[in-house]
């Protein structure tokens, strides 16, 4: 009797907590539904591309940057990147017009979705690299460090992964003396 009495109590406390749940994201959609229609009437420009961004970003709801006019086309380009990386799709980074704001998108959408291909997909090499090295510290993994083209970023990639994991054996990758005994000071 102890036992269906408990299991009782855990079904009705689970359905209380989904129903809660349920509730809060509704009424978090309509509020958010609510600013979008505030973000209307808005008359500064600066403040009504910030206002749609934000409720775009927090509806995952592109369609609220299209509201941003093609003449604001640098604000309209982050509100997708603001979207892209809350929803974690990089096929929204494709449709930025700006290149260094789609490399930004890119940059940010991968760290958010923890997804190291997409480095590769950066023209300028100094994201490329940045982005690899990115990768290389926060997973504590020199293989990315492989991946940087620019010998000096390499090199520095390289202690920061070591000084990270505490591991004076990845300073020996490095040829640069001065940064090969910065590396082994920064690691002991």
């Amino acid at each position: 009797m102890n036992r269906k009495y408990t299991v009782f109590l855990i079904l009705v406390t689970l359905i209380l907590v989904n129903s809660c749940t349920n509730n809060f994201n509704k009424n978090t959609k309509s509020f958010q539904t609510d600013k979008l229609s505030k973000c209307e009437s808005i008359r500064d420009k600066e403040y009504k591309h910030e206002c749609y961004t934000e409720v775009a970003s927090s509806l995952e709801d592109l369609s609220i940057c299209n509201k941003i006019s093609i003449e604001d086309q640098s604000e309209k380009d982050q509100c997708y990147t603001q979207v892209a990386w809350r929803k974690k799709d990089l096929s929204i980074c494709d449709d930025i017009k700006e290149q260094y704001e789609k490399e930004r998108c890119y940059i940010l959408t991968a760290a958010k979705k923890q997804d190291s291909s997409i480095c590769n997909k950066f023209q300028n090499l100094q994201f490329r690299d940045n982005c690899f090295s990115t990768f290389a510290k926060e997973n504590q993994d020199v293989t990315f460090c492989d991946k940087v083209e620019n010998i000096k970023n390499r090199e520095i990639c390289y202690i920061n992964v070591a000084v990270v994991k505490r591991d004076i054996s990845i300073c020996s990758k490095i040829q640069d003396l001065d940064i090969k005994s910065q590396c082994e000071i920064s690691t002991k």
